[in-house]
């Protein structure tokens, strides 16, 4: 009985050491043995019932650990919530969407349980496609348990082993040849290559050979790694012998790339507004001596909501200056994220649309908080959070025209959906942007350390240069490489910061 206690601890180990490694930048190596633990569980011997148990509960120290998050959303003041039924409303999402998303790889386990049994080399060929697979499948589970009124369904790929790499530039490569799941594919094939080296001695009978005992599929999995090894450092030189493009003969963008520390509209005060207000004209009088091209705001910055059409023309009125602005407006007596691309000299809008794909919790109520919420008598609640929610908009985002490049435009959490810029770069876009706040998550480092490994993923992916602009949090530019070539922080005492860079993509 002992034994079976230590055996289910492998799984879990499992789960909290791919959690951490994804959480915290310098743990990332130790995912590229994570799974070894959980290996070891699944060629072990016991019955169905525990088998099963113990790959949910893998998903468990996992999941726990990622959407740990969930708990940086208190206070809920602004959605109606107090403090007793907040600290419920987070708990009860945090543990329905711990116990769902932990059943994915209970599922990859039903899929190899037999074909390892009969050959432990199945845990490879069929193994490593089932994951990739279920990761893809599960990117569309978030978004179908968190579905509510007005919600958009997109891929979420949260929680992909392949973002381990994220950090490592020259792995990143990888990602440009096939996204996340290649990523994802090689972090898996590495930890059964250590799986088969560390365990296979203590199973399979040593081979004689002149004056060692050399185990042969031992062997051969040492050399696989090794060659995987050399070959991840080979790639920027594979990379580098592919044919590129002509360079084309155009000036480099320059770009005033601002940063803010604005509370989330919901939670601001009225002193708040009119500090922000202040702050806001101070830094555009600042950039408008600039010679520039562009200006990014975060999301949330809301600058035509705070200081108007009418100011931002007044100050841009010697100046060609493209402003990309995400504000908030009403339609149909319902809030909007709304983000407009203008040149305020003239009024000019370049491009503008309303976010698609919203955020559960903070920007939209999902369907099994409104059940919960009606089943604690929560009505009242309920509708002073929906009014605060916004609906979604009719997905028209297209690439946007500045100068000689094309700009893809992603807001928040479409940056989690590889599809999104995918789609951009196919029609055209040349440089990536996103737009953010988690002025929600109130300084949550977990949030901040999944985001940023997607950023530089979809940079790597699509071969591009990533600005992003972000409320609460510095904004960055990420190389196609995935490394940071640019990072904009205030000051805590600052509202707003700003770096004027040139970039050419």
């Amino acid at each position: 009985m002992r034994s079976d206690y230590l055996r289910m601890f492998l799984p879990v180990a499992s789960g909290a050491i791919i959690g951490v490694s994804l959480v915290y930048g310098p743990a990332s190596l130790l995912g590229l043995v994570g799974l070894v633990p959980l290996f070891v569980f699944a060629t072990s011997e016991q019955s169905p019932a525990k088998f099963l148990l113990g790959h949910w509960l893998y998903g468990v120290a996992l999941w726990g650990i990622l959407l740990s998050w969930i708990f940086n959303l208190l206070p809920l003041a602004w959605a109606g919530l107090g403090t007793t039924s907040g600290i419920l409303f987070v708990i009860f999402a945090w543990l329905t969407s711990v116990a769902l998303f932990a059943l994915v790889p209970a599922v990859w386990a039903l899929l190899v349980k037999h074909a390892v049994k009969k050959n432990l080399y199945f845990l490879l060929f069929l193994g490593l496609p089932f994951w990739i697979g279920l990761e893809y499948v599960s990117s569309w589970l978030p978004t179908i348990l968190w579905k509510g009124a007005g919600s958009t369904l997109y891929p979420i790929t949260l929680g992909h082993i392949g973002y381990l790499l994220a950090h490592f530039p020259n792995a990143l490569l990888l990602a440009n040849y096939g996204s996340i799941y290649l990523l994802s594919a090689f972090v898996f094939f590495v930890n059964i290559c250590v799986f088969f080296i560390i365990t296979r001695p203590f199973t399979w009978k040593p081979v004689p050979f002149p004056s060692i005992l050399i185990n042969p599929p031992q062997l051969l999995f040492l050399f696989v790694l090794v060659f995987a090894a050399a070959a991840l450092i080979a790639l920027p030189w594979l990379a580098a012998s592919r044919p590129k493009p002509a360079p084309k003969d155009k000036p480099p963008l320059r770009v005033a790339l601002v940063t803010s520390n604005i509370p989330s509209w919901s939670e601001a005060a009225p002193d708040d507004t009119r500090r922000a207000t202040a702050a806001l004209l101070r830094i555009l009088q600042n950039i408008s001596k600039e010679k520039i091209d562009l200006v990014i705001f975060p999301e949330s910055s809301r600058v035509k909501n705070l200081i108007g059409d009418r100011a931002l023309n007044e100050i841009f009125r010697d100046s060609d200056v493209i402003v990309i602005d995400d504000t908030l407006i009403k339609k149909d007596g319902r809030l909007q994220s709304y983000l407009v691309v203008e040149r305020p000299r003239d009024g000019t809008v370049v491009a503008s649309w309303s976010k698609s794909n919203l955020m559960m919790g903070g920007e939209y109520a999902p369907a099994l908080v409104t059940a919960w919420a009606k089943a604690f008598g929560l009505s009242a609640t309920l509708k002073q959070y929906e009014a605060n929610t916004y609906s979604p908009g009719d997905v028209t985002q297209a690439p946007v025209p500045i100068k000689d490049d094309k700009l893809a435009i992603s807001l928040c959490t479409e940056v989690w959906a590889p599809q999104f810029y995918k789609h951009q770069k196919r029609r055209g876009a040349s440089l990536l942007l996103n737009l953010s706040s988690d002025a929600l998550f109130h300084g949550s480092r977990v949030y901040r350390e999944e985001r940023l490994r997607m950023l530089k993923v979809r940079a790597a992916e699509n071969n591009s240069y990533l600005i992003q602009a972000a409320n609460a949090s510095p904004s960055l530019v990420v190389s196609p490489r995935g490394k940071i070539i640019v990072s904009v922080a205030a000051e805590p005492s600052q509202l707003y910061a700003y770096q004027i860079f040139s970039i050419r993509p």
